[in-house]
């Protein structure tokens, strides 16, 4: 797969417009809608619907909340983790590509710093899990506010947005 950064994020940008054009309801009711993790599942499916069009990415999965470091589980500082959604191949670090942390616009709390905290460190080239980029995604009724990290920091220059229309 050629993975770079703009054929990743135009993977993501069409599984978020497949997201949001099948999914809005997820958004609706009077407590702030559904839980992250049934939109982050949607998103992921969706993800992996795109990449299975792919000639170039069939071996690639889209995995939720996969905590595994190849027989072992995914730790920082011996505290165990779980990524929200994954790009990568299982039981091969070598090709770790996208980490995804994901939080509704309605929930900003002490989760965000734990998130950042996780996409800093997997990022980061000098520890063992080395995914190339990381998305902070941030949720709302009408769009997505995407963070993009890659080796341990923010990249504010790739940093997007996508607008429901």
């Amino acid at each position: 797969m050629d993975c770079e950064l703009e054929v990743i994020k135009n993977i993501f940008k069409k599984s978020i417009n497949e997201f949001y054009d099948k999914d809005v309801v997820l958004f609706e009711d009077n407590c702030g809608g559904s839980s992250e993790r049934s939109m982050v599942f949607r998103i992921g499916h969706y993800m992996q619907n795109e990449i299975s069009k792919r000639d170039d990415c069939q071996e690639f999965v889209v995995d939720c909340e996969y905590n595994r470091h190849g027989n072992n589980v995914k730790q920082i500082n011996n505290e165990k983790i779980l990524p929200d959604l994954i790009l990568h191949k299982r039981k091969n670090d070598e090709s770790n590509i996208l980490i995804m942390e994901f939080k509704k616009e309605t929930n900003q709390g002490d989760g965000v710093s734990n998130d950042l905290k996780k996409l800093k460190y997997l990022t980061d080239k000098k520890y063992e899990y080395g995914y190339r980029y990381g998305f902070h995604v941030v949720l709302k009724n009408k769009e997505a506010e995407i963070y993009v990290y890659n080796n341990g920091e923010e990249q504010k220059e790739n940093n997007f947005t996508f607008d429901r229309l």
